[in-house]
């Protein structure tokens, strides 16, 4: 279910997001992408269930946690593209502002579930 070879100190990587400020810096949009790389933070939460026994409850714990998430990104993918049809702003603005929105979406997604299936397996 987790990657059994994830440790907490791997969530150092998302640092590398940070990288998407150079869209900003360089004018060019491609650079939000690194914005994606937030998602390792995930690591974290990855090794701290990796102490956990995979039980009935922690796979239950973990389909509703990957539910939330899964609603969470699509919802702010979509409402971001519904929103950006209702304004005139230049292509490359529009572009921007998707392919952020995107990258920490899916960012956002990817620690929300191990993130949440800790949460729901500590606090039940």
């Amino acid at each position: 279910m987790f990657n059994p070879r994830a440790k907490k100190g791997m969530g150092f990587l998302g640092f590398l997001g940070f990288l998407g400020l150079l869209g900003y810096l360089l004018d060019h949009p491609d650079f939000y992408l690194f914005f994606a790389f937030f998602g390792f933070f995930a690591f974290y939460w990855e090794g701290r269930l990796n102490k956990e026994k995979p039980d009935e409850r922690l796979k239950s714990c973990y389909t509703r946690a990957q539910t939330i998430a899964f609603r969470v990104g699509m919802s702010i993918s979509w409402g971001t593209l519904i929103l950006l049809t209702q304004f005139s702003l230049p292509y490359k603005t529009k572009y921007s502002v998707l392919v952020i929105a995107i990258s920490l979406a899916f960012a956002l997604s990817v620690i929300l579930v191990p993130m949440l299936t800790y949460r729901y397996d500590k606090k039940g």
